[in-house]
């Protein structure tokens, strides 16, 4: 059994085939700090909001977090911030390892292959992100999985550009990161990453448009949450923040094609040949994509921008961007393994 894991947006997703039926589990990587207080331990329980006790504080994680911290006024903490699982984290790293629980499957005992992602999605063999990336690995094979890393945006190229024979520029929007990659005839002529994404730009908002909340501190705090709920609404379209909201996206997305446009530059002379003799797909995915209905444009507009190098065939938004990831994980676990038999053979 091979099994697919993201790490890279703001949910922690697993994919695997279980009995000829493929199965999807996804996590909020999320959660928030309560006091100890036998009062709040009784709301939660009454709620049935699980949680977990560590000596005067209580942790809600998952997909209950936000819904208690509206409650009483805590702030809701990312599991992995910008990218990263802190070594003197014991909180972090001991929900990681107790969701991986929830999130993996029983191993069949057949050296299964687990195709997964780092939570920056990028520079996963730097110095910034080994010891998350090591943490984890370790933990995938405590389940009897091998674990192998992809860079999430070859995984999400891999997942969208089948029907253009594996030639097409992918944009992810992740958490943390954006990735931008370039598949010709299903081999990487480019890929790039910039730490800005989807969490950076929801601060972005709302600290323009002076969205706060308060905690039970009196703390005055970024409403990123509320921010992302008013994104998905669709109500800031005909607003008076739209063009905050259209001001910091735009800022992204050509931050993110200028820098695919600048090492293009760096691609030999055969392969710019190419490129340049076909009108190349643009499809986007991750996070982002379910927020912002107005996504196409702003992307063709960032294209024009820059001036893309490349003729552009089509910009195409995922049908199902939640999946993207998790898919071409599950893709790229399927052709190592038959690429391992063939070699055994």
């Amino acid at each position: 059994m091979n099994v697919a894991l993201d790490f890279c947006s703001n949910r922690m997703k697993s994919l695997y085939f279980e009995e000829e039926f493929l199965k999807s589990r996804s996590i909020r990587c999320a959660f928030s700090i309560l006091p100890n207080d036998a009062e709040i331990r009784d709301a939660l329980r009454q709620l049935k909001i699980p949680f977990a006790i560590q000596e005067s504080r209580l942790i809600v994680y998952g997909d209950y977090a936000h819904r208690a911290g509206k409650m009483f006024g805590s702030p809701v903490l990312p599991l992995f911030p910008q990218g990263n699982l802190p070594r003197t984290d014991p909180v972090r790293r001991q929900l990681v390892s107790h969701l991986l629980d929830l999130l993996l499957p029983k191993s069949t005992g057949d050296n299964g292959i687990c195709m997964m992602t780092a939570p920056g999605g990028w520079n996963i063999e730097g110095s910034e992100f080994r010891s998350t990336t090591e943490y984890l690995k370790r933990l995938v094979r405590l389940k009897n999985f091998e674990p192998i890393i992809v860079n999430a945006g070859l995984a999400s190229a891999f997942a969208e550009l089948g029907t253009s024979r594996f030639t097409g520029l992918c944009l992810t929007i992740g958490e943390t990161h954006s990735h931008g990659t370039l598949l010709l005839q299903a081999r990487e002529v480019l890929s790039f990453s910039i730490p800005q994404a989807t969490q950076w730009l929801l601060q972005e908002i709302a600290r323009k448009t002076e969205c706060h909340i308060w905690n039970r501190q009196g703390e005055k705090l970024l409403d990123v949450d509320g921010v992302s709920e008013m994104l998905s609404s669709s109500q800031w379209i005909d607003s008076g923040i739209s063009k905050e909201i259209d001001s910091s996206l735009n800022h992204l997305l050509r931050h993110l094609v200028q820098q695919i446009t600048a090492n293009s530059n760096e691609l030999n002379e055969e392969t710019k040949k190419e490129l340049k003799s076909i009108s190349l797909p643009v499809v986007v995915t991750g996070d982002l994509v379910t927020m912002i209905p107005t996504l196409e444009t702003s992307v063709v507009k960032a294209l024009d921008y820059v001036k893309f190098p490349f003729e552009v065939e089509r910009v195409k938004i995922s049908e199902k961007p939640e999946h993207s990831v998790t898919r071409g994980c599950l893709i790229c676990a399927e052709l190592e393994q038959n690429s391992q038999v063939s070699q055994a053979a």
